[in-house]
């Protein structure tokens, strides 16, 4: 049976993880990239402040701005992979947890 510390030991050393955190850091040291990726945060939040207020012009236009950049971010290959990835280690936890839990039905 696994130990707690040897089922993290497992998930930390896996390609995918240890991938994903080399470009977790290397967004995060890109002072360009994560400067675009603020705007593209709050610019989701413009949108649903706009939403919220029934604001359906300003919404329309912040909404094409929102999608334009994401377009352009996406083309980047450190963003390109870091999504790639991260969609990746979502799935790799959500079988895990199927897993665990199917385990634990008696």
């Amino acid at each position: 049976m696994l130990s707690k510390d040897r089922l993290i030991a497992e998930i930390r050393d896996n390609p995918y993880i240890k991938e994903y955190k080399r470009l977790e850091k290397t967004l995060n040291e890109d002072a360009t990239l994560k400067k675009e990726i603020i705007h593209l945060q709050q610019l989701q939040q413009e949108m649903v402040n706009l939403k919220a207020a029934e604001k359906h012009k300003a919404l329309q236009i912040a909404e094409k701005e929102y999608w334009d950049k994401r377009k352009r971010l996406e083309e980047n290959p450190i963003i390109s992979n870091y999504l790639t990835l991260q969609t990746e280690i979502n799935n790799l936890f959500k079988t895990i947890k199927e897993i665990l839990e199917e385990a634990l039905i008696i």
